[in-house]
């Protein structure tokens, strides 16, 4: 029943932002044809954002940067929930991209194509200029990665989990805390449901290695479990994340510190293309 509500709540916003926007563009019907051009102009941007806005719905994630200018650093944060809390997020894709290109092109006359095959096989959010991925195994959101690079120098992640963690079954056998500075640095605020503290060897924080694997693996009770992955990851490079829940939910809260300019773009790879404009569909900018 939520998954229902959340779906029909999801199609409503879709609808309300973007009739805005065709109406906004059929007011200019009656201006001049300078500025006429220039509604066009307008409401082409503006449509460009409503489509950013129910993408992020659709996903469920917020975004948010901060930049350190005196360090010459960047501090990007994501708040996702993995899995999806859609019920079925693939089809409700569907539902909204067919929407766009056939029920709204048709009223707002805006000439709208989207290219959305590469998102739907790998749905991701990417960043400019540093080259950082932030993606999904699927539609579904069951698997949450983050290809890092020589950028990322620190993981700062908040967890809140919907079980009860047995501490006693925990597998960290494949997590090292490094003895001495490296060039990344994790810093893990873990609560299962009962709001207890998780801790890896009994720490929060710490370098790692960056070169190894260092993985860990929380058992959820009575089910379910989350395994957390950083460094250097196999299809995913040096200096990556990955949280892989199974059988529960997880709240996440993910700062990512990247060494070099405040300024920074987040777009995911949607083609679209309107009155001949066309763009990625850009989420986030700096």
């Amino acid at each position: 029943m939520k998954g229902f509500i959340y779906t029909v709540t999801f199609a409503i916003l879709c609808y309300l932002t973007l009739l805005t926007a065709a109406l906004y563009l059929e007011s200019r019907g009656n201006a001049s044809l300078s500025q006429a051009s220039q509604g066009v102009v307008d409401a082409n941007a503006e449509v460009f954002d409503d489509l950013s806005t129910d993408l992020m719905h659709h996903l469920g994630i917020q975004i948010s940067a901060k930049g350190l200018p005196a360090a010459n650093r960047t501090n990007i944060t994501f708040t996702d929930t993995i899995p999806s809390t859609l019920a079925f997020p693939a089809s409700e894709f569907g539902d909204w991209t067919g929407f766009v290109e056939d029920d709204f092109n048709a009223t707002s006359n805006l000439d709208i194509t989207m290219n959305y095959t590469d998102f739907q096989v790998r749905p991701r959010l990417a960043t400019l200029p540093y080259g950082l991925v932030y993606g999904y195994s699927s539609l579904d959101q069951s698997k949450l990665y983050i290809n890092g690079s020589g950028n990322v120098s620190n993981y700062s992640l908040t967890i809140r989990l919907n079980r009860d963690i047995n501490a006693s079954m925990t597998n960290d056998t494949n997590w090292t805390w490094s003895g001495s500075n490296t060039s990344l640095y994790i810093s893990l605020d873990i609560q299962d449901n009962a709001g207890e503290q998780i801790k890896v060897h009994n720490q929060t924080s710490g370098y790692v290695d960056p070169t190894l694997n260092n993985s860990v693996i929380f058992f959820g009770t009575p089910s379910g479990s989350l395994a957390i992955e950083t460094g250097t990851l196999s299809g995913f490079g040096a200096n990556s994340l990955r949280l892989l829940p199974s059988g529960l939910s997880a709240r996440t809260t993910t700062s990512v510190l990247l060494n070099g300019t405040p300024e920074i773009t987040v777009y995911a790879p949607i083609w679209v293309t309107m009155n001949e404009q066309q763009s990625n569909l850009i989420v986030f900018e700096n």
